[in-house]
């Protein structure tokens, strides 16, 4: 992806259970894996709207992507390690997800 002349990248994100604050999107986490380090991350995206079961958000991930490689996005349900096994209604799934890139024009 050449992200020269892009002046936006919004990611929309579509997920069912989202309503905790503990559920987390990655933008590119694998290329600093296991060092962690500058790995961009954002907490509670999904907050339950417009319904308690499906949620949806806009994150700008222009910064984020990487020119001319590919880019790679990761969902983390905030739940996973407090439910009890083989127990899954609340825990978050990821569903869709789209990036509209807005370039300009030349």
């Amino acid at each position: 992806m050449d992200t020269t002349n892009a002046n936006s990248a919004k990611l929309i994100t579509c997920v069912p259970s989202g309503g905790t604050p503990y559920n987390r999107l990655y933008v590119n986490y694998f290329f600093n894996y296991p060092v962690w380090q500058n790995i961009k991350y954002w907490d509670g995206l999904w907050n339950a709207a417009p319904y308690k079961d499906f949620s949806w958000t806009t994150t700008e991930v222009l910064d984020n992507l990487i020119d001319d490689q590919t880019n790679y996005v990761g969902f983390q349900n905030g739940l996973y390690s407090m439910v009890t096994p083989g127990k899954s209604e609340g825990q978050m799934q990821a569903a869709n997800a789209f990036l509209l890139v807005n370039y300009t024009a030349a």
